[in-house]
Order: structure tokens, then C-alpha cells, then sequence
């Protein structure tokens, strides 16, 4: 259950998902910012085989970035991700960011 802002920060060179559920309908937004392009969003979890993005951006390197959809109750997840892997190794603090959840 989302009920106040959560800050993350992993060190991972793949994809992240954050799954979190949602008590009511309410306006939630995602914040950003890392060394590296990151495509983020919103997914709906809809069971394996089929989930999609609710709302999504691309990052800007070094800024926070943020996208904000109004959730349903229900089951979801925040994606993160690098943009482009090639030319980062494991371990670069290229790889490293924060998100937030409100």
C-alpha cells in the first residue's frame, strides 16, 4: 500500500520494478534522476503475459524527472530502466539513481 513517499536507490544494470498497491483512486507521481537516460513509468500489472504502461517518460541525465497519472484501485508497478546499455559496464555510477513514489 502506497501511504507516503518512498525513496529507493539501487545500483542494478537492468531493468526494476516496484510493485505497490493502491488503496483509492488518487494522482501519483514518479520522480527520478540519474547519471544516465532512464525510461520510467507506470504499469498495470494485469497478470504476466500482459502488462502495459499506464504513463511513462525518458529521463533527462542529472535532472529529476517526473510523470503523474491518476491509479485506480489495484495492483501496479513503477518501471525504471536504463535508456541504452552499450558502453556501461556493471558497477559505473552511470547505473546508479534515485525514484520516488507519491
Amino acid at each position: 500500500m502506497v501511504t507516503s513517499k518512498r525513496t529507493l536507490s539501487p545500483t542494478h544494470w537492468d531493468t526494476d520494478w516496484y510493485h505497490f498497491d493502491v488503496p483509492v483512486e488518487g494522482s501519483y507521481t514518479i520522480t527520478v534522476n540519474g547519471l544516465s537516460e532512464l525510461i520510467f513509468g507506470f504499469v498495470d500489472d494485469g497478470g504476466c503475459s500482459s502488462p502495459s504502461f499506464i504513463a511513462s517518460a525518458t529521463s533527462t541525465p542529472g535532472v529529476s524527472s517526473m510523470v503523474t497519472t491518476v491509479l485506480q484501485p489495484g495492483t501496479y508497478s513503477v518501471f525504471v530502466a536504463l535508456t541504452v546499455y552499450d558502453g556501461i559496464p556493471c558497477g559505473s555510477p552511470a547505473n546508479n539513481y534515485t525514484v520516488s513514489l507519491n
